[in-house]
């Protein structure tokens, strides 16, 4: 509000550019990380909802896995030095009979302290080849836990990033807001002072 009379000195301002809560600036910022906050947890939801089908798939295709005992036949010879140097597990022929009773044999990657002769258990398919063990209810809770957490962070990331620059643009405008006040104020003061 301007136009207020200080005894021949000109207008002075009684409005107050600082005190001001909410700029524009503020209000856009502030619906944009509203509009980030919904949009991120609506992602969580998605991607979490994603995440558990797929374990829940992943956990039925996998029903027909059974956990079977092998003996090793015979294993490659690796210097320990070696062994130590990439990794436990060495190449070893196995043998083990499926399903059907019939005798399967096979190089798979053991132990690299077992023995010709010892046994182990390994999972197998319905068809009797070896496959990777199958993807357990805990499997899929931690996959879901992850994506929602990865998402979760994500969204804080950018809600925290958005209200940092938000923050600092309103307090360069508010800085150049200062700045410019005093100058006026500083003029309307010499301007007085030389009548």
């Amino acid at each position: 509000m301007r136009g207020a009379s200080s005894g021949g000195r000109g207008p002075i301002s009684t409005e107050n550019a600082l005190a001001r809560p909410w700029s524009r600036l503020e209000r856009a910022g502030a619906a944009f990380l509203v509009l980030v906050l919904v949009a991120g947890l609506v992602a969580t939801a998605i991607l979490g909802t994603l995440a558990w089908q797929d374990g829940r798939r992943r956990e039925r295709a996998d029903a027909g896995r059974v956990r079977t005992q092998v003996v090793v036949l015979s294993m490659d010879v690796v210097a320990p030095a070696e062994r130590a140097a990439t990794s436990a597990d060495v190449p070893a022929r196995i043998r083990w009979i499926d399903r059907d009773g019939r005798t399967r044999i096979a190089v798979h990657r053991v132990d690299g302290d077992l023995r010709p002769g010892s046994t182990l258990a390994v999972w197998t398919d319905g068809q009797g080849a070896i496959v990777p063990a199958p993807t357990t209810r805990m499997a899929t809770v931690s996959r879901t836990l992850v994506a929602v957490l990865v998402t979760l962070a994500a969204t804080a990331t950018v809600l925290v990033a958005g209200s940092v620059l938000v923050r600092r643009l309103e307090q360069r405008r508010r800085l150049v807001a200062w700045e410019q006040e005093w100058v006026r104020f500083a003029a309307d003061r010499s301007a007085g002072e030389d009548r």
